[in-house]
């Protein structure tokens, strides 16, 4: 008779540390990958998306191609994809690789914006001002 362990048997392998060398590198041992600065297009295009949240969607089509189309030329100027890779904005960061200042301008934003769709959509808007000479409730 055989000593092998049958079939079913569960229990662990035998531990090794070698095998988990490459798990336990540190952080500057991995190359980064090379910054890819976005181009004023995708710069746009990322614009536009985030620009047009809340709007009904047989508009966005249109949205799109008038805010590329308007916003586009004054990027290409300002060459906007280099500027953000100056700035450590490029497509191979992550969010947390951002600035903090800019993280929080944007989370602002976010909170802002939303909070103006939501309450439009669910009907809450400041009351219009009387008519000058309108009917009164006296």
């Amino acid at each position: 008779m055989t000593d092998t362990a049958p079939p079913w048997d569960t229990s662990p392998p035998e531990f090794n540390l070698s095998d988990h060398e490459a798990a336990a590198s540190s952080p500057d041992d991995v190359t980064p990958a090379p910054a890819v600065a976005y181009t004023d297009l995708e710069v746009a295009e990322l614009a536009a998306a985030l620009s047009a949240y809340g709007l009904p969607v047989e508009l966005m089509d249109e949205y799109h191609r008038m805010f590329i189309a308007r916003t586009l030329p004054f990027l290409q100027l300002l060459e906007m994809g280099e500027a953000l890779a100056d700035m450590g904005i490029t497509q191979s960061s992550g969010i947390n690789r951002l600035p903090g200042w800019l993280r929080v301008a944007a989370g602002g934003l976010a909170i802002g914006v939303g909070a103006v769709m939501v309450r439009r959509s669910v009907g809450v808007s400041p009351a219009p001002a009387p008519a000058p000479g309108g009917d009164t409730d006296e």
